[in-house]
């Protein structure tokens, strides 16, 4: 276990990745993604988030980096998040010292993320959104637009794994700052797929 100490030492890639390793959360194969394309990773959050202390660990040092942002509000994309999200708020919250609500979007009937509890609690407030695995950014652009429907100021984005080699960026989001906990570069085949092809 890595003892709090003070002032906070962030985790190195090193221990993030012995964490990533002991929970066997990636996997190396040949694997369909939900956005249709195919891969050779894939990367299981929930064998993580199964557990609350290797839970607690990452959230942590999310929660960390984010200390000095002025964050009111913690916002996680969709049901699979909210283990994330409620950790992340919990260590602002200590941190801070600041009371931070830890919110989640919900799908509709028509599959688009919608925020349907706490919109109150986002009205002007300045909101970290919360993603498990990047792979397009499309889901955060959806919910980046929710938030600022919901009267929401987005300071930036925090997922645990950027899939996404490099394609999504605080730029292409349109946020101040988007930061993951580890980074990784994978195949993303769209149509042909070399690894069919073996």
């Amino acid at each position: 276990m890595i003892e709090l100490t003070k002032p906070y030492v962030p985790l190195s890639e090193a221990e993030i990745d012995k964490i990533f390793a002991l929970k066997k959360a990636i996997f190396k194969g040949h694997f369909v993604y939900s956005n249709g394309g195919h891969g050779d990773i894939y990367v299981d959050k929930s064998v993580i988030t199964l557990w609350p202390i290797p839970t607690s660990i990452l959230c942590r040092d999310i929660a960390w980096q984010w200390c000095n942002a002025n964050i009111e509000a913690v916002l996680g994309l969709a049901m699979g998040v909210i283990k994330l999200t409620d950790r992340v708020s919990e260590w602002l919250t200590i941190f801070t010292g600041k009371k931070i609500p830890a919110l989640y979007t919900e799908k509709d009937d028509t599959g688009k993320q919608v925020l349907k509890r706490g919109i109150n609690e986002m009205n002007g407030k300045r909101t970290l959104i919360i993603e498990d695995i990047v792979n397009t950014g499309g889901s955060i652009k959806n919910t980046i637009e929710v938030c600022v429907n919901a009267g929401a100021i987005v300071v930036g984005c925090h997922s645990l794994v950027d899939r996404s080699s490099g394609t999504v960026t605080a730029e292409t989001l349109g946020v101040e700052e988007f930061i993951s906990l580890k980074t990784m570069t994978v195949a993303n085949y769209v149509g042909n797929c070399l690894l069919c092809e073996a």
